[in-house]
C-alpha cells in the first residue's frame, strides 16, 4: 500500500526549517520535541543534513501551528509550518500528536482568556503542558 508522505503545509508565524534541526534549536515556545531524522526518499539535494545523535533532539514552536492571516485557526500533525525537508523528520505520528495536544490546549486557552489565537504568548502553553507532566 502506497503511503502519502508529503501534504499541505500552512504558512505559519514561523517556519520550521532544515537549520533548526542541523542547530537543534530549542524555542522559549515550544510546544514539542523531535528527533527523528530526515526522511526524504530518492530526492538529491545539496543541503548539508547532520545526524542526529543520542539524547539529541530539536524543537517545534507555538508559532508553527498558528497561520499567518487567518485568524482563529491552529493546525497540528504534519501541516504545520515547515519547510519540506524540515516536514520530513516531524510527520511521524508521535509528533503530530503532540503539536495536536498543543493545539488542544491553545484553543482551551485562547477561549478561558477570551483573547485571540494569534495572540497567545507560546511560553504560556508551555507552562501548562510541563504543569500537565508533558516533557516539553
Amino acid at each position: 500500500m502506497i503511503g502519502i508522505r508529503e501534504s499541505r503545509r500552512i504558512k505559519g508565524k514561523y517556519i520550521l526549517n532544515i537549520d533548526d534541526y542541523n542547530n537543534r534549536s530549542k524555542f522559549d515556545d515550544a510546544i514539542a520535541k523531535t528527533a527523528y531524522p530526515v526522511d526524504v526518499h530518492g530526492m538529491k539535494t545539496e543541503l548539508k543534513i547532520l545526524p542526529i545523535e543520542n539524547n539529541e533532539y530539536f524543537e517545534i514552536p507555538l508559532r508553527c501551528l498558528i497561520p499567518l492571516n487567518i485568524e482563529g485557526l491552529l493546525v497540528a500533525g504534519r501541516c504545520i509550518s515547515s519547510t519540506f525537508i524540515a516536514q520530513s523528520s516531524i510527520r511521524i505520528q508521535p509528533t503530530c500528536r503532540a503539536t495536536g495536544e498543543a493545539a488542544g490546549i491553545a484553543a482551551a486557552y485562547s477561549i478561558q482568556k477570551g483573547i485571540k489565537v494569534s495572540k497567545i504568548e507560546g511560553c504560556e502553553i508551555r507552562k501548562i503542558m510541563r504543569d500537565y507532566g508533558y516533557d516539553i
